[in-house]
């Protein structure tokens, strides 16, 4: 059985604080846990319902947990109910250790590289993280006053993409720009009052994208530390876009330009 204080120490791993210390995070929901597993994530213990053992996936996933000795713990619908951090949990949550990325990893490949400053909105960075794994990414770097890559809502906006896709946090995004340019990265930023298009330079070079905060966009020192600014074509009277669907653009022409050179 299950005692109260361990349920009492996985629902404190909803605070960023606590995830920080513990180098621990929840993966809630099947489908995520399907993807952990794939991807050889490191599981310290889950908690089930009844309803995940009679589901058809569910009763796949269990045995392969339990192949990889990871504790499992069958709970009733209303401990599951108190410790997710969503309003309709879907009957399994996992403990798992943080991934360990480093900057070699991030600029392995010299694939383009997304500079999340400031981003705050969970939902924006997980689908960042998201395009960033299908348009073929070396990686994410997020900086200061950034929500938490291990937050509940980012890990579900990835769909999965969190677990294999490097991402890593820079506190200044100055020390993160200058670190790739050494690397021969060009740093391009997006700005209404650029007059060079977004589909006009050549992302065949090692690039990375600054993207900034919802709302208030990328302060003038990091504006300036960009090689080169672009806008992306608007209708007249549309100020801007949703930052993770700026990144998504930029993200899908730099993969349009390397698919076109590989063929």
């Amino acid at each position: 059985m299950i005692t109260k204080e361990q349920l009492r120490d996985i629902k404190r791993l909803h605070e960023p604080k606590e995830r920080a210390e513990k180098g621990l995070f929840l993966i809630e929901g099947v489908r995520l846990l399907e993807e952990a597993v794939k991807e050889g994530i490191s599981i310290d213990e889950a908690l089930y319902t009844a309803r995940v053992e009679e589901s058809t996936r569910g009763s796949l996933l269990l045995p392969s947990l339990k192949k990889r000795r990871i504790t499992l713990s069958q709970v009733s619908e209303k401990i599951m109910e108190s410790i997710s951090g969503t309003e309709n949990p879907q009957g399994i949550l996992a403990v798992a250790r943080q991934l360990k990325w480093g900057f070699k990893d991030l600029i392995k490949n010299k694939g383009i590289i997304i500079i999340a400053c400031g981003l705050q909105d969970p939902g924006n960075l997980g689908t960042i993280i998201r395009s960033a794994d299908a348009g073929e990414c070396g990686g994410v770097i997020t900086t200061q006053n950034s929500v938490d890559i291990y937050n509940s809502k980012v890990i579900r906006a990835t769909m999965g993409s969190i677990f294999r896709l490097p991402v890593m946090k820079f506190d200044d995004p100055i020390e993160a720009i200058s670190a790739l340019k050494k690397e021969g990265y060009q740093i391009i930023a997006t700005t209404a009052h650029s007059r060079i298009s977004y589909l006009d330079p050549d992302y065949m070079k090692p690039t990375a994208f600054l993207i900034g905060q919802e709302g208030s966009g990328l302060s003038e020192e990091v504006l300036k530390s960009a090689d080169k600014k672009v806008f992306i074509p608007m209708k007249k009277g549309v100020e801007s876009l949703n930052a993770a669907v700026s990144a998504s653009i930029l993200i899908y022409e730099a993969f349009r330009q390397r698919l076109k050179a590989s063929h």
